[in-house]
């Protein structure tokens, strides 16, 4: 997202550097990663962290525009994520925030506007207010983006009676900042020091703006703000698709023959088996658990006539993704040929998967405003998802008719981008898809396109109908026939001037 939206902001003229930590090794364990990408060491900044003196190394470089700097700090930036204690993260935020902060001032830049993304960076407009720059940053505003407001994800740091004093000698800022007086446990909260000291907020979709507004714990904070902004995540649109038509030239039938030979092992491919795909990280708030739930029963209930793929990498240090990683070899053991995962291994293969997966599933538990749904529809590939956060506002409510009975109960969203949202977060919505989605679903596959269309009624009401001649279990001849004739159907649609939304 950061790409993205610093990218456009260069391109409509304006002045846009990024500071960012240089992890010592990426997810593959390479070092001096950036350096193919022109960025390289300029110089050393120093700060401090408590009584000791911390140095980073400075590394610069220009990317479409944007003026990088990234900060550099083996002990302190090993690796993203890094497992530690809440004393680790505490001097790995302070560090990276002050550090940021010197740089500014050695490389004589002084913001108009700060954005803070996300709660590693909330320390950097409390050492502002806190005078520990002077007056340098005087005449700069900060906006805190917040991703996650989640118990979980604010960045809670959870100390005891004794440590609590240590960790205030290396913070050195206001202890209300940092802790609301109200809670019995010792806890700093990155999320809180922004909000404070910040001079608004923003976040990554109406919806889940309202949504925090109204449920966060830190809400009372959040409404001090008159006008916070909110607005959907998004993609670069132009730059992706030309991504996906470089896999197999753009076309579905011979990504997904890729796919199966690549993930399943399939040496012919088999167009009729619908392949269902997860990209994402492996935590408990993409709920992961729900597909790996669902995955026997609907292998088993279609007599293994589905496919299903989970690329992404689980942090086994999380009890989570270490359950879910477990259970993800497990069921790559049993179903070979119709289960594909590898939690161990960064997974690299995402516009190959948004464009030759039948559907993309985001089962999240919440989801502030999610980015790979968008990757997804710029391929043409169908999303299930669960009508939760930004989801919400990114996939369109409308209604649905299944032989003559109306399914609430199953599904009751269905996107004007092909995707389908569930209100349920169980296991069982999914598996439901098995018996009662199959047909119809393969009726929609591919016939609106990429990206949001003006519905064309009389396609739409042959669609529908298409539910009526097929029965509930297969992909018979008859059902891709009529898939065929939809394809030909949109293409003329576009060829005539159909109205394309992107």
């Amino acid at each position: 997202m950061v790409d993205e939206l610093t990218q456009d902001l260069a391109d409509v003229g304006l002045d846009v550097h990024v500071i960012s930590p240089y992890y010592d090794r990426n997810d593959k364990g390479d070092v001096d990663y950036l350096r193919k990408y022109g960025v390289a060491h300029a110089f050393n900044v120093r700060t401090s962290v408590g009584n000791q003196v911390v140095e980073f190394g400075v590394h610069t470089g220009v990317v479409k525009g944007v003026k990088l700097t990234f900060l550099h700090n083996p002990l302190l930036l090993p690796v993203a994520y890094a497992p530690g204690d809440a004393m680790f993260t505490l001097r790995a935020i302070v560090a990276f925030c002050k550090g940021s902060l010197e740089y500014l001032c050695q490389a004589a830049v002084v913001p108009s506007l700060v954005v803070t993304n996300d709660w590693f960076t909330g320390f950097v407009p409390a050492y502002v207010k806190a005078g520990h720059f002077g007056t340098t940053f005087k005449g700069t505003s900060f906006v805190h983006l917040i991703h996650n407001l989640d118990e979980n994800y604010e960045g809670r740091l959870y100390f005891d009676e004794t440590t609590i004093h240590r960790a205030e000698l290396e913070h050195q800022l206001p202890q209300h900042y940092l802790m609301d007086p109200f809670w019995r446990k010792a806890i700093i909260n990155p999320s809180r020091a922004a909000l404070l000291t910040s001079t608004t907020w923003a976040t990554v979709s109406k919806s889940y703006r309202t949504e925090i507004l109204q449920s966060s714990p830190l809400a009372p904070l959040l409404r001090a703000f008159p006008s916070p902004f909110a607005y959907s995540n998004g993609i670069r649109v132009a730059e992706r698709r030309a991504q996906v038509k470089k896999i197999a030239s753009g076309d579905h039938s011979a990504a997904k023959a890729l796919l199966q030979a690549k993930y399943f092992g399939f040496a012919t491919a088999c167009p009729t088996m619908p392949v269902f795909a997860f990209v994402g990280r492996i935590t408990v708030q993409k709920g992961v658990h729900l597909i790996l739930d669902a995955a026997e029963e609907l292998i088993v209930s279609t007599n293994r006539n589905v496919l299903i793929l989970v690329g992404g990498k689980a942090n086994r240090v999380e009890e989570y993704a270490a359950r879910c990683a477990d259970k993800m070899f497990e069921l790559r053991h049993r179903f070979p040929n119709n289960f594909w995962a590898d939690p161990d291994a960064f997974f690299s293969d995402g516009p190959l998967v948004n464009l030759g997966a039948d559907f993309a599933l985001m089962p999240s538990m919440f989801e502030p405003g999610g980015v790979v749904q968008h990757e997804f529809f710029v391929a043409g590939t169908p999303v299930i998802a669960f009508a939760t956060g930004g989801l919400k506002d990114t996939v369109v409510e409308v209604c649905v008719f299944f032989v003559g009975v109306w399914r609430r109960s199953l599904i009751n969203r269905l996107a004007v981008e092909t995707g389908l949202c569930l209100q349920s977060t169980t296991s069982k919505a999914l598996s439901g898809l098995s018996d009662e989605l199959w047909t119809f679903s393969q009726t929609l596959i591919r016939t609106l396109g990429c990206g949001k269309m003006r519905p064309n009624p009389s396609l739409t009401q042959r669609m529908f109908a298409m539910r009526t001649m097929q029965n509930s279990t297969g992909f018979g001849a008859s059902c891709l026939h009529q898939i065929a004739i939809f394809r030909l159907q949109y293409q003329s649609l576009k060829k005539s001037g159909g109205k394309l939304l992107v």
